[in-house]
């Protein structure tokens, strides 16, 4: 969408006041958190930010009350980087575990002492001390996948929780790799894997190239590639259920939309899964105009992958520099309704950095018959939408929010200021309006 449709407000149905937020850039919100947001049932969420001076907060919300519990964990690394974002998990006994800090090093991980947090902390540990990783994310309470390497030479690794859960034990062997071909090497991001009702998740990648491979641009990305993970972690298939050898490779994977280099392709968007339990992801990337637009990534009616245009914008830009970059849109987060209803949650300039939903209806999604809202009508920065994934399918939207600086060219650059940050409850508009 661009400013020039129409949108209509639509307020939150309540809201949390959480406290002042670390804003120097935008590690509190940015797509690769993982789960940020945990539903708890009975109207309980949960959810974990840096505060104004870098610490780890967090906090339990409840429907129909103002107020918020929390705890603060001490961070011994403060998030100059918006790499070092939170993660959130459950481990098997449902106590809340949280991996944060790293960017290209170590890991750090800490779990509630009990399922509710109001009980403390565990000492914080570390892994992975001789590595480079990053994006660590849970899979379930004894997994999760992390990447070890650089930007454009990388590998994906599972990585798996000791008896007491707090030791975590990467494997010798990725699942992914982009270091493996001899002479040349790319790096993986995944949009954020979703798990689908038969427990199998599903990854789609997006490659990065090295500059010397693309032109002497820092940033070059191609795909988009799918695969899914076996509900017992034991192998990757396409996505007609074939069986791809480990490691999976830029040349050996299945591609489901092509974009090629110097397409303003962007890495980390997200993902959801349809009713039926068939994937959708979410993207953005140029045509020969230049100007980068939002796509729906599905299977057709006859299971063909196909991608479906998801908005009007009128900026022109590329992705040009290193470390997070300042843009014009947020990468767009999307939910299903269990109607097949697909809502794109997005910030942008074009709305004043506001906070737009873009709902789409099956079975073609198109952009032309999208029904727009602008949940909030004020600057922003550079947020980027931070949800909870699973509260859609009972028509909730939640969303934590938060003004966000991000300075230009590498990450350690950022300016010490803090904003308040809330979560806010919004309904699902399902019909057209």
């Amino acid at each position: 969408m661009s400013g020039s449709v129409q949108i209509t407000p639509l307020r939150p149905v309540e809201s949390w006041r959480l406290g002042e937020a670390w804003a120097g850039n935008t590690a509190n919100a940015v797509p690769y958190r993982g789960a940020s947001i945990i539903p708890e049932g009975e109207g309980k969420y949960i959810t974990a930010f840096y505060d104004a001076e870098g610490r780890i907060a967090v906090h339990r919300v409840h429907s129909g009350r103002a107020a918020s519990q929390s705890a603060i964990i001490e961070s011994p690394r403060l998030p100059f980087d918006a790499h070092q974002a939170i993660s959130l998990g459950r481990d098997s006994l449902g106590k809340l575990q949280l991996a944060f800090g790293a960017h290209s090093g170590s890991v750090l991980f800490c779990a509630a002492r009990q399922p509710d947090f109001m009980d403390g902390f565990c000492p914080i540990e570390t892994f992975g001390r001789e590595a480079r990783y990053t994006y660590p994310f849970f899979l379930d309470g004894s997994r999760m996948i992390v990447r070890s390497g650089t930007a454009a030479s990388a590998d994906l690794f599972l990585a798996h929780a000791g008896a007491n859960t707090t030791e975590w034990q990467v494997e010798e062997q990725p699942i992914i790799a982009g270091r493996c071909t001899a002479g040349w090497s790319a790096g993986p991001y995944l949009n954020t894997p979703v798990r689908g009702p038969d427990g199998r998740w599903h990854l789609f990648i997006v490659w990065r190239l090295p500059p010397d491979a693309a032109g002497g641009n820092p940033v070059v990305n191609v795909g988009i590639d799918y695969a899914s993970i076996n509900p017992d972690f034991s192998g990757l298939e396409t996505g007609d259920g074939r069986a791809l050898a480990l490691p999976l490779s830029p040349v050996t994977v299945d591609r489901c939309v092509a974009v090629g280099p110097w397409r303003t392709l962007m890495n980390q968007c997200s993902a959801a899964i349809r009713p039926n339990g068939a994937p959708i992801a979410t993207s953005y990337w140029a045509d020969a105009d230049g100007v980068p637009q939002y796509r729906l990534i599905h299977r057709d009616g006859e299971g063909q992958w196909t991608s479906t245009r998801a908005s009007d914008f009128k900026t022109s830009f590329t992705l040009d520099g290193v470390g997070t970059l300042p843009l014009p849109h947020s990468r767009p987060e999307i939910l299903v309704t269990p109607n097949d209803v697909a809502a794109l949650v997005y910030r942008s300039a074009e709305f004043g950095n506001g906070l737009v939903l873009s709902v789409y209806y099956p079975p073609y999604f198109r952009c032309a018959d999208a029904t727009n809202y602008l949940l909030v009508d004020e600057d922003l920065g550079y947020y980027e939408p931070v949800i909870a994934r699973d509260a859609a399918r009972t028509g909730d939207l939640i969303i934590y929010v938060q003004r966000c600086n991000q300075l230009a060219n590498r990450d350690q650059r950022f300016a010490q200021v803090s904003a308040p940050a809330w979560l806010g409850r919004w309904r699902l508009p399902e019909r057209r309006t």
